[in-house]
C-alpha cells in the first residue's frame, strides 16, 4: 500500500482480545508438528551491488554479524552489506575474520562468535552470515543456533569442501573442543559460483578428495570428468553432482555429505593436468535452486504421579530402559530428596534394571546458571560416556532444569533427559516448557535451545519441602498464566492461596496444578519454537528478567515476575488494553500472596533503557508486551510508541506509592558446585 506525503498515519488498531479459551481440562502432553525448509542456491554475481540473493535470505534482519576466513572475503562482505546499509535496508553490520576472534585467555571459538554478536547488537530477528571453511562455519552456525535460543544463519561457500561439510550439518552441527552439538532450523546455503570457478589454480588435494567422494555416489560425474582437466569445468561438474545428489538423497545424510571432507588419498579418478582439454563438448550451467522440507512430530508427556522417586514407581520406571546408565543431577537444597533419589537408583541397579548410575548433587542459585557451569557439567557427561540408550535425570527447580536441559541439548551423544521438578516454579513453568538456557557475561539466557525432555514427571509431594518464599514464587507463575489464559484458575488462586499447602485442600491444589500445566501446554503448542515473538507466557517476564538482574539476584525469579506483572498491567491500562480494576485486582492478589509489586533496585529511567537494550532486541525490535485484556484473556502492547517514558514513570511511581515500603528479599549467589561423579551399581 502506498502512502501520500502529508497524509495522517494510520492508527494502529488496538489489540483485540483473544476469544475465551475453553477450560484446559486435563491436557497432559505436548504434541506439535515442525516443518523445516532447506534451501541451496548457486549464484553468479552474488556480490554485485544490487543483487538481492543474499539480502533476501536474511529475512527481516537489520543487524548482521559476518564471519570469514580471509581478507578478500572480508572485502566482499563489507562491500555488499555496506551497500545495503547505506541504502537504509540494514541498520548495522560487523565483519570479523575468525582468526581475530579467539582471545588468548579464552580459545573457545563458539563463545568468541557469541560475544562478537553481542558487540554487534544482534537481536533475535537479526542474522549471522558465514563465508569460511568448515571450522569457522561450524562455530558460527553453532553460535547462531544457541544465540538467544536461535538466530538465523546464512552460509556462503566459495569452495567445494566447505559446501560438502555444510550439507552434512543441515540438521545438526557439531563443533568445538570439547565438542558441542546443536539442532539447525531452516538452513540456507549459498554458493559463490564466480569465486569458485574463477580460481585458476589446479584442483587442490582437499577438493580432489571431495570430488572423489562424490564420484562414489554419482555415476554421471565420473563420465563428465573423463578427459577433462580444466579446473573450472571440474569444479562446475562437481556442483552439478551436488545438485543431483541433493535431489536424490536430500541434505544431512552423513554418508553422502562427509564432514570434514575426506583428506586421505584414493585411487585416481581425476585426469592428470597433461590431459588438458575442454571435455566431451558439454558446458554445465549453474544448477537451479534446491529446496527440501523436513517434517517432524514432537511430543512429550507431563505426568502427575505420587512418590516419583520410590524404587517401585511405575511412571519413572517406564522412562528408564533396562540396561541404561543414569546420570541424576539433583539440587541439593534437600538432603531428604537427594537420599531418596540415591536409594531409588541403587535399588533399581541391585535388581538388575539399570547398568549403573551416578548421583551428582549441585548447589544452585539464580546467578549460577552460567555457560561455565554448563561446560563443567558437559565435561562430566562426556567423561561418563553417555549415549542414546542412557538417561540424564534432572531433579530440582528451574535453575537445575534449565542447566541440565542445556547440557543435554549440547551433548553430541544425544542422551535423552527427564525432568523431575521439585519446586512450584519448576512444576508449572520451567519443567513444562521447551526452552532451556544459560547466562553469559551477566546476560540472562543469552545461550539456549528448544530441547524437549523425554517426559516431565510431576510430584506435588516435593512442595512440602519448599520454603515459603519459593512456594510464593511458584504462585506468581500460576497467576501469570491464569491472567492471560484461565479465569477459573485465577479465581481458585484468589480464593485458596492462603491454604494451598494445607493437606485438607489437596484436591484444590491438584486442580490448580493441572490447570496451570494445561494452560502452559496450550500456549506452547501454538508456538513451540517461538517463531512468533508475541507470547502470552512472557507476561511479567519482560521486566522481570531486568529486575532480577538489576537486584543482583536478591529478587527471586518469581518475585521479579510479580513486580513485572504489576508494572505491565499498569502500562496496559495506560495503553487502553485492560480496565484499571483488573490491574488493581491483580496487585491486590499478589500482595495478599506475599509477593512484591515494586522494588527499588532500579528507577523508571533504568527500566525505560532496559526496554531498548534488553526487551526490544529479544523480540525482533518490537515491544510485544504481554498484558491481560480481560480476566483469563491475553493480548499485547505491540509497539514501543504506544507507551512512553512518562507512562512508565507514572506507572512505576504509582506502584511505589501503593507498595509503601519496598519489599526486600534475601538471596544467594555463586556457581553450582559439581562434585566428582562416579558410577555406582553393577
Amino acid at each position: 500500500m502506498s502512502s501520500t506525503t502529508g497524509a495522517p498515519a494510520l492508527a494502529r488498531p488496538r489489540d483485540l482480545p483473544r476469544p475465551a479459551a475453553s477450560p484446559p481440562g486435563r491436557k497432559d502432553a505436548l504434541r506439535v508438528k515442525l516443518i523445516d525448509t532447506f534451501e541451496l542456491r548457486m549464484r553468479r554475481g552474488l556480490w554485485r551491488p544490487g543483487d538481492v540473493t543474499l539480502l533476501r535470505t536474511l529475512g527481516s534482519a537489520r543487524r548482521i554479524l559476518a564471519v570469514c576466513d580471509r581478507p578478500e572475503q572480508r572485502r566482499r562482505l563489507d562491500a555488499y552489506l555496506g551497500h545495503w546499509r547505506d541504502r537504509g535496508v540494514l541498520d548495522h553490520h560487523r565483519t570479523v575474520e575468525a582468526a581475530d576472534l579467539a582471545a588468548p585467555d579464552d580459545p573457545d571459538p563458539v563463545r568468541a562468535v557469541v560475544r562478537a554478536a553481542v558487540a554487534a547488537g544482534l537481536g533475535r530477528r537479526d542474522a549471522f552470515v558465514c563465508l569460511a571453511g568448515p571450522p569457522a562455519t561450524a562455530s558460527t552456525v553453532l553460535a547462531a543456533a544457541m544465540y538467544r535460543r536461535y538466530a538465523h544463519a546464512v552460509r556462503v561457500h566459495d569452495d567445494l569442501p566447505s559446501l560438502l561439510a555444510s550439507l552434512h550439518w543441515s540438521a545438526r552441527v557439531v563443533a568445538g573442543e570439547p565438542a558441542l552439538a546443536a539442532e539447525t532450523r531452516d538452513p540456507v546455503l549459498l554458493v559463490d559460483v564466480d569465486t569458485l570457478l574463477a580460481d585458476p589454480a589446479p584442483v587442490r588435494p582437499d577438493e580432489e578428495a571431495a570430488i572423489r567422494h562424490l564420484v562414489g555416489y554419482d555415476d554421471v560425474l565420473a563420465g563428465q570428468l573423463d578427459g577433462v582437466a580444466e579446473p573450472a569445468l571440474i569444479r562446475q561438474a562437481a556442483l552439478d553432482a551436488v545438485a543431483r545428489l541433493l535431489h536424490r538423497y536430500g541434505p544431512g545424510d552423513g554418508r553422502i555429505w562427509p564432514a570434514p571432507p575426506p583428506a586421505t588419498a584414493a585411487p585416481a579418478v581425476l585426469p592428470a593436468p597433461a590431459a588438458a582439454g575442454p571435455g566431451p563438448g558439454w558446458r554445465p550451467s549453474v544448477p537451479a535452486p534446491v529446496r527440501a522440507h523436513r517434517i517432524r512430530e514432537l511430543g512429550y508427556p507431563v505426568t502427575f504421579t505420587a512418590g516419583v522417586l520410590a524404587p517401585d514407581n511405575p511412571v519413572l520406571s517406564a522412562h528408564l530402559p533396562a540396561g541404561a546408565r543414569v546420570l541424576a543431577v539433583v539440587d541439593d537444597y534437600s538432603p531428604t530428596v537427594t537420599a531418596a533419589l540415591r536409594d531409588s537408583l541403587a535399588r533399581r541397579c541391585r535388581q538388575g534394571r539399570l547398568a549403573g548410575y551416578t548421583v551428582l548433587p549441585v548447589r544452585s542459585s539464580p546467578g549460577g546458571k552460567t555457560l561455565d557451569a554448563a561446560g563443567r557439567l558437559l565435561r562430566r557427561v562426556r567423561g561418563l560416556g553417555l549415549g542414546p540408550a542412557d538417561r540424564i535425570l534432572a531433579v530440582g527447580g528451574g535453575t537445575v532444569l534449565d542447566l541440565v536441559g542445556y547440557v543435554a541439548a549440547c551433548h553430541p551423544g544425544g542422551t535423552p533427559y527427564l525432568r523431575v521438578p521439585t519446586t512450584l516454579v519448576g512444576l508449572v513453568d520451567a519443567g513444562v516448557g521447551l526452552k532451556v538456557g544459560v547466562d553469559l557475561d551477566g546476560r540472562k539466557n543469552l545461550l539456549g535451545a528448544y530441547h524437549p525432555p523425554l517426559a516431565c514427571l510431576c510430584d506435588a509431594g516435593f512442595l512440602t519441602t519448599l520454603p515459603e518464599p519459593e512456594f510464593r514464587c511458584g504462585l506468581a507463575e500460576i497467576v501469570k498464566i491464569a491472567l492471560v489464559r484461565d479465569a477459573r484458575l485465577f479465581a481458585l488462586v484468589e480464593e485458596h492461596h492462603a491454604g494451598l499447602r494445607d493437606p485438607a485442600t489437596a484436591p484444590v491444589l491438584d486442580e490448580v496444578l493441572r490447570r496451570a500445566v494445561a494452560a502452559m501446554l496450550v500456549e506452547l503448542e501454538e508456538n513451540p519454537w517461538e517463531r512468533r515473538l508475541r507470547r502470552l507466557a512472557d507476561f511479567g517476564h519482560e521486566f522481570g528478567h531486568v529486575l532480577e538482574e538489576r537486584s543482583g539476584y536478591r529478587l527471586r525469579h518469581g518475585e521479579a515476575v510479580a513486580v513485572g506483572m504489576a508494572l505491565s498491567c499498569r502500562l496496559g491500562v495506560a495503553a487502553g488494553r485492560l480496565p484499571e480494576r483488573l490491574a488493581d485486582r491483580t496487585e491486590t492478589l499478589l500482595r495478599r500472596i506475599g509477593l512484591p509489586t515494586y522494588d527499588d533496585c532500579c528507577d523508571a529511567a533504568e527500566l525505560w533503557r532496559a526496554l531498548h537494550t534488553h526487551v526490544l532486541p529479544h523480540k525482533g525490535g518490537e515491544l510485544h508486551l504481554a498484558v491481560p485484556v480481560g480476566l483469563g484473556v491475553g493480548g499485547f502492547v505491540d509497539s514501543i510508541e504506544e507507551i512512553g517514558a512518562a507512562d512508565l514513570e507514572r506507572a512505576w511511581s504509582a506502584l511505589r506509592h501503593r507498595a509503601g515500603t519496598p519489599v526486600r528479599t534475601t538471596g544467594a549467589g555463586g556457581e553450582p558446585v559439581l562434585p566428582a561423579p562416579a558410577w555406582s551399581g553393577s
